[in-house]
């Protein structure tokens, strides 16, 4: 498990959201895993939504809870839980050696922007 984002930049304030960073040992679990954590943020954290969000084959979901929270867990196999640059941070566990993001394709990002401020 990793920090990503604010708290592993050592940048949190009283406006940061949480990101985590999880790496699943056994991808043949991967989706019971996403959603046994689906579940618990639903059932003891107050989640009122969530939002789903695929990059490189890694999920990215989006938690807000009912404090306006946002809680955002990406999940990793052990094949890519590299660090993708500076804003990872180890907690536990081992991962691989850092990776250079590849340069966004302008489709990528065209789409991104319109999935966004589309979405309902």
């Amino acid at each position: 498990m990793a920090h990503s984002g604010s708290a592993a930049l050592d940048r949190l304030d009283r406006w940061s959201d949480i990101d985590l960073a999880i790496c699943v040992a056994a991808a043949n679990r991967l989706q019971e895993v996403i959603d046994d954590w689906t579940a618990v943020f639903y059932s003891s954290h107050d989640a009122v939504a969530h939002h789903d969000v695929v990059a490189g084959g890694t999920l990215y979901r989006v938690f807000l809870l009912r404090s306006t929270l946002q809680v955002d867990l990406s999940f990793w196999t052990p094949s890519t839980f590299d660090p993708r640059g500076n804003a990872f941070r180890l907690i536990f566990g081992e991962s691989g050696d850092e990776q250079t993001p590849a340069d966004p394709s302008t489709s990528g990002l065209i789409g991104a922007a319109w999935l966004h401020w589309s979405a309902p």
